[in-house]
């Protein structure tokens, strides 16, 4: 049985799933990080701008800024 509470450092738990270290693809299923609720994603901004973006109507964002400036774009509503 796995335990209830997991802690330790989301880059390295990530590491190999790009950022990924909550979510539907962490396995064994009774990991407590493993849902279908949310994913999360870590990751340091290096500063580079992408001029194409993944498009998922279902899903929703959040950003958390630990420290420095960030600008997200967000596409119109109309």
């Amino acid at each position: 049985m796995q335990p209830k509470v997991i802690f330790g450092n989301a880059a390295s738990e990530g590491a190999n799933r790009w950022g990924w270290f909550m979510g539907y693809f962490i396995t064994p299923d009774d990991d407590p990080r493993s849902t279908t609720a949310l994913e999360i994603k870590w990751g340091v901004h290096t500063g580079d701008c992408r001029t194409e973006w993944g498009v998922n109507n279902t899903a929703a964002t959040l950003s958390i800024l630990i420290n420095g400036q960030f600008c997200l774009q967000f596409e119109d509503e109309r």
